[in-house]
């Protein structure tokens, strides 16, 4: 009786964990089971370009009280979350999917950024996300078909800044 209500007691727990499996959905609104990366990564990424050429939304809106169109642009965040592109310098511990050398592209959630200028050289306390792109089974649409596993660094935050050198003056000039 003991044996039986232990293996029991066992099996209920095994299916709890199962049930319990942390899920995302995938871009195609197809639910999957989701891998969970545990760690903190410091990373340098030195700023490649200015932040205005990709930070500034331009879009057009309408106003019904006076029937025309305007145009509004400026910075935006979408989310509150940002985006940087720069090249990787370093990233503790390693990964698989960026290796120093890199250009890749990070989300962040410190406004901050903003200030940042070509050439700075910032180290960064990110995540690892899991961002899986899907096809939808042909037969069945709630199930998957396969799946490419990718990961990005996301909710990315400043630890520090190497300001840019400025530029030396040119004698004469």
């Amino acid at each position: 009786m003991k044996k039986v209500m232990f293996y029991t007691l066992l099996l209920l727990g095994l299916l709890g964990l199962v049930a319990c499996a942390p899920t995302q959905q995938t871009d195609t609104g197809v639910t999957i089971t989701s891998e969970v990366d545990p760690n903190v990564y410091t990373i340098k990424l030195t700023m490649e370009q200015d932040l205005e050429s990709y930070t500034v939304g331009h879009a057009y809106v309408s106003g019904s009280s006076i029937n025309g169109v305007g145009s509004v642009s400026g910075r935006y965040w979408e989310d509150g979350k940002g985006i940087l592109r720069g090249l990787l310098g370093s990233v503790d511990p390693a990964v698989d999917f960026a290796q120093p050398g890199d250009t890749i592209v990070i989300k962040t959630t410190d406004r901050k950024v903003m200030g940042l200028i070509p050439g700075d050289t910032v180290t960064f306390a990110c995540t690892a996300d899991f961002e899986p792109v899907c096809a939808i089974n042909e037969t069945n649409s709630t199930q998957t078909g396969k799946c490419v596993e990718i990961w990005e660094f996301d909710y990315c935050r400043i630890m520090d800044i190497d300001p840019a050198p400025k530029p030396t003056a040119i004698p004469g000039n």
